[in-house]
């Protein structure tokens, strides 16, 4: 059984380190790409970021219940195919319309590391939980690594459309590694009962009758926060004040470097930190 186990976490690991290696690999891009192809200003780039970020908001919850009724792998592979589909809308693009639309669809369908983590508590025990929720942290910043690197260096060498198609390529990847080896955690006695018990229904007001669960998501908002405000400007910011004399291929590269530095941190900060928890 603990083989088992391990195998399925190792799975679904690689699958959120290919994801995030697709998912990350337009982050250093996507403002340059709005801006230069469709001349959209800073704020208009900047709701497109919350357009995805909203959606993901709104349709988290629903993933999530979705994911106890059916099981965790068909609402991840549908996740996924979604993800698949907005990447390759934005890099085919006619319009602002169509970004817009990419990043709604990207935002409702992307639950996927909702879904990844209900995937781990479900298969770990809880002493163990902890150092395997980290490990999915680490492998989302492993794919911070190497996604905005890759794609800054595939859009300053072959155009800035490319990293869109690989990351679109990737997300494939990951449907059929989902698809073809990832077993189904929740069986179906247990989502029958999942059924029954979400009748009762679950509210935003029994959250928050837990203070302890209270502060906790309160500084994970403070957190998402701040990551999301840097990730809506930061390109824009560093092309044209600190990059301002490079070429626009220098630039892409530099800013998909500066990222990957950040997902070099996460990964050191999860390894050296949450083992001492």
């Amino acid at each position: 059984m603990l083989k088992n186990i391990d195998r399925r976490l190792l799975t679904i690991l690689l699958i959120i380190f290919v994801q995030m290696i697709g998912a990350s690999m337009i982050l250093p891009i996507l403002p340059l790409y709005a801006e230069s192809k469709f001349s959209m200003s800073p704020r208009t780039i900047t709701l497109l970021n919350t357009t995805f970020f909203g959606a993901q908001l709104l349709a988290g919850p629903s993933i999530g219940r979705l994911s106890d009724r059916y099981g965790r792998v068909p609402v991840l592979i549908i996740s996924q195919i979604g993800t698949v589909i907005s990447f390759l809308m934005l890099a085919f693009a006619p319009s602002v319309a169509w970004l817009f639309a990419a990043r709604l669809l990207d935002g409702v369908t992307g639950g996927n590391i909702i879904v990844a983590r209900a995937y781990v508590v479900d298969i770990t025990a809880p002493e163990k939980r902890t150092q395997a929720l980290a490990y999915i942290s680490a492998a989302f910043g492993a794919g911070f690594i190497i996604g905005p690197a890759m794609g800054g260096l595939l859009s300053g060498l072959f155009g800035i459309q490319v990293p869109y198609v690989i990351a679109a390529i990737a997300a494939g990847i990951t449907v059929v590694i989902t698809w073809r080896i990832l077993d189904e955690s929740l069986s179906a006695e247990t989502r029958q009962q999942n059924t029954r018990q979400r009748r009762g229904g679950f509210t935003l007001s029994m959250v928050l009758q837990n203070s302890v669960l209270t502060k906790v998501l309160l500084v994970a908002f403070l957190s998402q926060f701040a990551l999301g405000a840097l990730q809506s400007i930061f390109s824009l910011y560093t092309a044209k004040v600190m990059l301002s004399e490079y070429s626009d291929k220098a630039t892409q590269m530099a800013i998909g470097l500066m990222l990957a530095f950040f997902g070099l941190s996460q990964v050191a900060t999860q390894m050296a930190l949450v083992p001492r928890l």
